[in-house]
């Protein structure tokens, strides 16, 4: 089963500039709403960092696990 995204976290239309000599995109999709909520419990967690385990690759796996189930959870609370 896939995991719920959220969506988009900032939709917007596509932006077509055929015929321009501009660089376009299409299907720019931009990040979900997953990652932008565990981008922001991130900076929570950050700043919690006297609790976090000592070794570097631990503690920085557990912020990443951390902040994606808080971003499951807030995603989870909003879909109620």
């Amino acid at each position: 089963m896939a995991k719920d995204t959220g969506g988009q976290a900032f939709p917007r239309q596509d932006v077509s500039l055929e015929g321009c000599n501009h660089l376009h995109q299409t299907n720019v999709k931009g990040m979900t709403l997953r990652d932008y909520f565990a981008g922001q419990a991130l900076v929570g967690i950050i700043g919690m960092s006297d609790k976090l385990p000592e070794s570097p690759t631990t503690a920085t796996e557990f912020m990443a696990a951390g902040a994606y189930m808080i971003a499951d959870a807030m995603i989870s609370e909003r879909n109620k």
